[in-house]
């Protein structure tokens, strides 16, 4: 539907729609694994502190690559 829109010269409405595809990004606990709606400090779950990751956090379609060391800052 993007693609066609901008195709089509229609740039507000097209970056209307690409705003509207995206979705939050998952929260999980790199503890033990569940699954939060929103951002805590605290897993509800298992008690741990700041142990809340994004999951899966992708953008029109393209998904976020993992660093490895050699790129990480």
């Amino acid at each position: 539907l993007v693609r066609l829109r901008l195709a089509r010269g229609q740039r507000d409405s097209a970056r209307d729609a690409a705003v509207v595809e995206l979705e939050p990004p998952g929260l999980v606990c790199g503890r033990c694994g569940a699954h939060a709606p929103r951002f805590r400090f605290r897993c509800d779950h298992c008690g741990a502190w700041d142990s809340l990751a994004a999951q899966g956090t992708t953008h029109a379609g393209w998904t976020t690559p993992a660093l490895t060391r050699a790129q990480q800052p």
